[in-house]
């Protein structure tokens, strides 16, 4: 289980499901990055399987912090110029701007468009999540 306040938004992370019993290898792992922070989740968006395409499309996933594992596996590049695509609030309100820069993610100072921030449409949960960073 990761400590939430380890996580920040824009870092990317690797979702064990409860079904891999702590195995990275398993096919049910999947690589994301955080976009959002509460008390009980962090709301990712997750990677199509060994490609720089998301998964998710439309929102992010809550996903229980006892199933996330802090793992690079993508160039930071790759996740910043996501979160400024999908979410140009993080531009105009501080407290996100602040938790996106961080993990070095820049903005312009355009004005963001009104995109309303991603809903949850799914809880990932698992309990056998693993403690290590090693992964492919």
């Amino acid at each position: 289980m990761v400590n939430p306040k380890d996580l920040k938004i824009g870092m990317q992370i690797v979702m064990v499901p409860k079904q891999a019993k702590g195995n990275l290898e398993h096919p049910d792992v999947q690589m994301g990055f955080v976009t959002a922070l509460n008390e009980n989740f962090a709301f990712c968006r997750y990677f199509l399987p060994k490609s720089d395409a998301l998964r998710t499309k439309s929102h992010s996933e809550g996903t229980s912090y006892e199933c996330i594992v802090i793992h690079e596996h993508h160039l930071q590049s790759i996740i910043n110029t996501y979160l400024i695509g999908l979410y140009p609030e993080y531009a105009s309100r501080p407290e996100l701007r602040a938790a996106a820069a961080a993990y070095g993610i820049a903005f312009d100072d355009a004005d963001p468009d009104e995109h309303q921030n991603d809903q949850d449409m799914g809880i990932n949960s698992c309990s056998d999540a693993v403690q290590s960073s090693k992964l492919w």
